[in-house]
């Protein structure tokens, strides 16, 4: 044998592996992140979760500010 392990139908086995399903979608899901990158650069974004990090950051610090006047509002409430 020539090293080249073959099916019955002569396709070799690195061919078969890359059409695994897993492969194919791993293929895809890094194509549809080159297309988010190409469209982010395109709209003048460099990172394309600039914007996802951006609404986390503004989430927590909303909780944490509302947490700070909750607890302002629950101390002013109890000391009279």
């Amino acid at each position: 044998m020539n090293g080249d392990a073959m099916d019955d139908d002569g396709r070799s086995i690195e061919d078969l592996l890359d059409n695994t399903p897993e492969a194919v979608a791993m293929r895809r899901a890094r194509a549809a992140r080159e297309e988010a990158a190409r469209k982010a650069a395109a709209a003048g974004r460099a990172d394309p979760a600039a914007a996802r990090r951006s609404t986390r950051r503004q989430w927590i610090a909303g909780l944490v500010f509302g947490g700070l006047m909750a607890a302002r509002a629950f101390e002013r409430a109890v000391r009279r």
